[in-house]
């Protein structure tokens, strides 16, 4: 489902699922990326939900993001992280250990990685993309950069995260997510 004609990139606030069927992680499995980053994205993409409350009170804009799902083996799981934008990089704890992450407002135009420039609607070109950046502080050293806005797909508008992985031993690949717009978060 698209979303509304209405929302802003300055507003990402809503539920969204995850859809498979316009996304591209097809590089995922062949990246190096640690199985329990590979099984998280497996079981989110089945039966995710993604809810996001995008705030801004007196200049600082937060983003928080709540996953939840269910697989067979793990019952109902959610992983709620909370992002101010423009802040400076904090560390925090992912299933493949501790992983630095900073998370900023930015113009496409100004993003030195194509795949993460191009694709964006009118609006998302005006109001800039959330850029949130992560890296892994632990022994496998990947690193991770995502594009958050609004592109068209499959003749709808929707949210979409391009993404740049670049694995432990150098390699970059690239994915598009792509999200259905659910309804308003409450």
């Amino acid at each position: 489902m698209s979303v509304p004609a209405t929302m802003s990139t300055l507003n990402f606030s809503g539920v969204y699922t995850h859809n498979q069927s316009l996304s591209d992680v097809s590089s995922f499995a062949s990246m190096g990326f640690p199985e329990a980053v590979l099984q998280a994205l497996a079981k989110s993409s089945e039966t995710g939900k993604l809810t996001v409350e995008h705030t801004t009170a007196g200049g600082i804009e937060t983003l928080v993001y709540e996953y939840t799902y269910t697989s067979e083996a793990d019952g109902a799981q959610s992983m709620r992280d909370s992002l101010v934008l423009g802040a400076s990089e904090r560390t925090v704890e992912f299933p493949t250990g501790p992983t630095a992450m900073a998370a900023a407002r930015a113009a496409p135009k100004d993003l030195e990685d194509a795949a993460l420039a191009g694709g964006w609607d009118k609006d998302t070109e005006e109001h800039g993309v959330v850029v949130i950046d992560t890296r892994s502080l632990g022994d496998d050293k990947w690193a991770h950069k995502m594009a958050q806005g609004f592109q068209e797909a499959d003749g709808e508008r929707h949210m979409v995260r391009n993404m740049v992985i670049t694995t432990a031993d150098g390699e970059k690949h690239t994915a598009r997510l792509v999200f259905d717009y659910q309804g308003p978060a409450n």
